[in-house]
Parts: structure tokens; sequence; C-alpha cells
């Protein structure tokens, strides 16, 4: 069974068993600011980038990002343990 590491801003690190639990520790992120507005900026793959970074555990799957009407921007990156 695959599971997901997901990184928030780079220090906020937490493993959830679905993708459905992913989207709803973001969901739940994105909620507790939703008056500032946040609206989804970019959505990617590892494969989009070429510099083949790599995180802690492997290469970063997916990357979310969200930027509220402040400036400031909540980044997401996704893994899927193997």
């Amino acid at each position: 069974m695959a599971r997901f590491t997901l990184t928030q801003n780079g220090t906020e690190i937490t493993r959830h068993d679905t993708r459905k639990a992913v989207e709803e520790h973001m969901a739940s992120t994105l909620s507790e600011y939703k008056y500032l507005e946040p609206r989804e900026i970019y959505r990617g793959c590892g494969c989009d980038n070429r510099a083949g970074f790599e995180s802690m555990h492997g290469k970063i799957k997916r990357v979310i990002i969200f930027q509220y009407r402040t400036g400031y921007t909540e980044i997401f990156m996704i893994e899927e343990d193997e």
C-alpha cells in the first residue's frame, strides 16, 4: 500500500495513508486562512523539474503552490512512498 509524505513550506512533514487524506490536510490548512483568499498558482509534477531536486526520501512527485492575497505562498510537495 502506498503511503504519502506531504512537505509543507519545506518544514512541516506529515505522512498519510491515502491521497484523499493528503488533499484533506491541504484543504484544512487553506481553510484556516480562507479570508486571505488562497488561489492555486502552480500545479506540477517532478517530471517538470529538470533540475532534479531531491527530497529526504527521493524524488518529489507533485508540487502545488497557493498564494494568498498578501503575497505569502503555501507550498505543498507530495511524494508517494513505495
